[in-house]
């Protein structure tokens, strides 16, 4: 896409036609400068303003309790019509309890999962030691070898 424009008469900010035929005087282009200054200023203030930590970290909570607060109130509208009889209402409250009750039992399951792992391991070594045993004293008692 090609324009007709010669950058080096475009100008910046808005030019009236008697700004455009009469020519700037030097406290002119200082004062717009200056005014430029302050408001490039104005916007990295800001801009370093939005990137602190504690503000971002201040978004982040106001977000979560804004959600949070929506949840809460769905849930409890919710449970209102389950308990009103709402069938629709009725089937997301079972939803959520199955997964709730799903997601407790993954949790204990990964929880008691070392110690299962760890019992099986000692089962599985005392088989071993015993069957051991019971080779040497088999062999022991042996007729054959003495």
């Amino acid at each position: 896409m090609s324009t007709n424009l010669d950058p080096r008469n475009v100008s910046v900010g808005a030019a009236t036609s008697q700004q455009a035929a009469e020519p700037r005087s030097e406290a002119q282009i200082a004062a717009d400068l200056e005014r430029q200054r302050a408001e490039l200023a104005s916007t990295i203030d800001q801009l370093y303003a939005r990137v602190q930590p504690a503000a971002l970290a201040q978004e982040v909570k106001e977000s979560a309790t804004t959600r949070f607060a929506r949840f809460k109130e769905s849930a409890a509208l919710t449970l209102q019509d389950a308990a009103g009889g709402n069938t629709e209402a009725l089937r997301r409250v079972g939803i959520a309890a199955l997964s709730t009750i799903g997601a407790i039992g993954v949790i204990a399951w990964l929880v008691t999962r070392p110690a299962r792992r760890s019992r099986r391991q000692a089962r599985r070594s005392a088989r071993e030691a015993a069957t051991l045993a019971l080779s040497l004293l088999a062999s022991a008692e042996d007729p054959r070898e003495s």
